[in-house]
């Protein structure tokens, strides 16, 4: 008895630490503006910060590039390089436009691409491929994982306030309480 209360306990508990992480990204309401001049002063608001690398009007998505950044995540051992990239969503709802913001933080991993090829091994003891074959004769470059460690909430609030004020100014709403 006392053991089936103790895991229904744990259970419980592991549910509500889950259900306490932050979701990644912010979201803000733009007001009553058009669609077509949301998305462009969108893309001339988060263009200020990044380099754009596409941009769907219809699907109401505008992606940047990535950018290298200091690393905040310091290692004592080795320096990986860090990058952020910045994934905007306008989404029209009535008479509103709602913005979604998400700006991650990823870092380098090393050679990770090796961890995720299952591969055709007979696990006999003997080695079936070739180390050309595990490799698949790829470079450095094409081998590169990023691997996202955290989202830049500081600069996804900044974005979304200059994104905000200038959607205000061009349909002349006045500033919120």
């Amino acid at each position: 008895m006392r053991n089936s209360l103790l895991s229904i306990l744990l259970v419980c508990f592991s549910a509500m630490v889950g259900c306490n992480s932050a979701a990644p990204g912010m979201n803000r309401v733009l007001g009553p503006v058009d669609y077509d001049k949301a998305f462009n002063t969108a893309k001339d608001v988060l263009s200020q910060h990044f380099s754009l690398a596409e941009s769907d009007r219809e699907a109401g998505v505008i992606v940047s590039r990535p950018r290298l950044v200091e690393s905040r995540h310091y290692r004592l051992t080795t320096s990986q390089a860090s990058r952020q990239i910045a994934t905007l969503r306008l989404r029209p709802d009535d008479k509103y436009v709602n913005a979604y913001l998400s700006i991650e933080l990823q870092r380098q991993g090393a050679e990770a691409h090796r961890y995720f090829d299952v591969g055709m091994e007979s696990y006999s003891g003997a080695p079936n491929r070739t180390p050309s074959e595990i490799e698949a004769a790829t470079t450095a470059k094409q081998n590169q994982v990023w691997i996202t460690v955290s989202y830049d909430k500081k600069l996804e609030r900044t974005i979304l306030n200059q994104l905000s004020k200038a959607i205000r100014e061009s349909i002349k709403l006045p500033p919120p309480e």
